[in-house]
């Protein structure tokens, strides 16, 4: 396994047709949540069955950082027992959960705005598994 901060683009592999076709269901695919929809509304499609793999991915991050997020917050949010320098961590409690919703909400746009422009380009840092071939 190999981690990249750039995800390798498989754009070529895929036929024209095959990426206009179902570039909507591609974005929505992006969320997470919607990872599905492209292999239930375009079954026969190559691009979509990559999207969908993406999307399982994304929907992956976002659970393990939902749960590191809820970690962090009530670890910090017992060191804001703490009297005086508890307002720090109640301070940082905040930013900690403001910056993992930022970082997930920045790679959905970025996949969505491959996907609307019909390229196929892993997600940083962990694109590479392939849960649906």
């Amino acid at each position: 396994m190999r981690f990249s901060a750039k995800g390798k683009e498989h754009t070529k592999q895929f036929h024209p047709d095959d990426r206009r076709c179902c570039k909507i269901e591609c974005i929505c695919a992006c969320t997470g949540l919607l990872f599905f929809l492209p292999l239930v509304s375009v079954p026969g499609s190559k691009f979509g069955r990559y999207w969908a793999n993406q999307g399982l991915i994304m929907l992956f991050c976002e659970l393990i950082m939902l749960i590191a997020g809820f970690l962090v917050s009530w670890l910090l949010g017992l060191l804001a027992l703490i009297p005086f320098i508890g307002i720090l961590f109640n301070v940082v409690k905040v930013i900690a959960f403001i910056a993992l919703g930022l970082i997930a909400l920045f790679v959905i746009v970025l996949q969505g705005s491959f996907a609307a422009r019909g390229r196929a380009i892993d997600m940083p840092f962990v694109g590479f598994i392939r849960f649906i071939k």
